[in-house]
């Protein structure tokens, strides 16, 4: 998701740009920095690390090339994803519903152990957007 930035012309630049002029000098305000977001799960998994969840998912790698995205849904979408094997068979694991939520663990393991993997997820009771 794009972050919201201003974008700033000089009113002679907006002139020029209304009689159908080219210019290329125009100015973007600052952007405000990111706002990490704070997903319901977490994993604890020695030579694992995640990167900064954005959109509702994080990235994690690991040991010999490994790289799962871990992807948190809302509880509603629970049921199609479970019943649908297109999309059951693009997660290597999906957890069962934790009160408003679930996740789905994508990618490749490598050498980690799934149950191993999944035994160092920790989840939150609730989901706060």
């Amino acid at each position: 998701m794009a972050r919201p930035c201003t974008l700033v012309v000089p009113p002679e630049e907006s002139q020029r740009q209304r009689a159908g002029e080219d210019f290329d000098d125009f100015r973007v305000g600052q952007c405000p920095p990111p706002q990490p977001q704070h997903l319901p799960v977490a994993l604890d998994l020695p030579g694992w690390t995640c990167d900064e969840p954005a959109d509702d998912k994080t990235a994690c790698s690991g040991p010999d090339g490994g790289l799962v995205t871990i992807v948190v849904r809302p509880s509603d979408h629970y049921d199609a994803w479970v019943g649908d094997p297109d999309k059951e068979g693009e997660a290597l694991w999906v957890s069962p519903l934790h009160d408003n939520y679930f996740v789905s663990v994508q990618g490749d393991l490598a050498t980690t152990d799934l149950d191993d993997f999944v035994d160092a997820l920790a989840f939150k009771k609730t989901w706060k957007r």
